[in-house]
């Protein structure tokens, strides 16, 4: 897959097909865009291309300390096991943000990504004071020869599933609502750093990730997590914060493999997580941290045996 950070560089060689949003989290909806386009390109040919906006387009919007629920890296990676061509991913200048929509869809959409169609979500909004939607589009359509379709929401329980419930869901701990809106587990990705190694002294040991500051995480706590390394699936349980009885203060990724020991530093590792089990306390002594260490452990083993999340998964 292409990724392309200036518009400038943005250009197809024959036709595309293309799909336009914020794109953050690549939930339910979204992935109906991204089959449409693979269906089409299958049909026709066409690239696959998916035009977004950087991140800063969030800090525009919310404020610098926004936070995302995929950083650019996931969102990037995902984008390519899934099989697109192209992912524009538009800086969010003065340029464009005062950029008729009319221009947009002439000079890049048509212009320089040739697109023979375009396929968008109905409540989709671009160019200068958000004036481009589905019905100027279609107008659009007839003036410089495109195929356009719309994709409707994906709705749960007469609500439409976006971006910013999963958002909200993340952030209040509710792991299994934010995970059947993805349609898929929330997961943090990041290499495997070297720790204190205090996890082996009580029979526990951990690999360790910090996220980048602007990934969304969940209230601290410990979580029935399963983690992949080299394409092999570990059921565990992870701790999110900044490990207070031991007195460190960035916020961190620890977990616990089960049944598990083996030297993964420098390894990148996908950690998605299922269930919310406990907030992050501070213990008395290490020895209150090693028994509650292992009662978390046996209590996600089970709910993680129970629910069947551990196929696939070395046991």
């Amino acid at each position: 897959m292409k990724y392309i950070t200036d518009v400038k560089d943005a250009a197809i060689d024959g036709q595309s097909v293309v799909t336009l949003g914020k794109f953050d989290g690549l939930h339910r909806g979204h992935m109906l865009l991204f089959e449409r386009l693979k269906s089409m390109k299958k049909e026709k040919g066409w690239q696959t291309v998916v035009f977004t906006f950087s991140m800063n387009l969030m800090d525009w919007k919310f404020g610098k300390d926004f936070k995302t629920i995929q950083d650019r890296e996931e969102r990037c990676r995902m984008l390519r096991r899934i099989g697109m061509d192209m992912l524009v991913e538009c800086p969010f200048t003065d340029e464009i943000r005062n950029m008729e929509a009319e221009r947009f869809v002439r000079d890049i959409l048509v212009g320089q990504l040739h697109a023979a169609c375009i396929v968008c979500g109905e409540d989709f909004r671009f160019g200068h004071n958000r004036t481009g939607d589905y019905a100027l589009l279609q107008k659009l359509s007839e003036t410089y020869h495109f195929h356009l379709e719309m994709i409707p929401s994906v709705m749960e329980e007469k609500t439409r599933i976006s971006s910013s419930r999963i958002r909200e869901a993340i952030a209040q701990g509710n792991i299994e609502d934010a995970n059947r809106m993805l349609g898929r587990p929330f997961t943090v990705e990041a290499v495997i750093l070297d720790g204190q190694h205090l996890g082996r002294t009580i029979d526990m040991p951990t690999i360790n990730q910090i996220p980048p500051v602007t990934k969304l995480l969940p209230p601290f706590g410990v979580y029935a997590s399963v983690t992949e390394i080299d394409g092999i699936r570990y059921n565990g349980v992870t701790n999110i914060g900044r490990k207070p009885t031991v007195g460190e203060f960035a916020v961190g990724v620890e977990t616990h493999l089960f049944h598990v020991n083996a030297n993964f530093y420098g390894k990148a590792a996908s950690v998605s997580l299922f269930h919310y089990l406990r907030p992050e306390k501070r213990f008395s002594s290490v020895d209150e941290l090693k028994e509650q260490m292992h009662q978390d452990a046996e209590r996600a083993e089970q709910i993680l045996l129970e629910d069947h999340f551990q196929s696939g998964c070395i046991e």
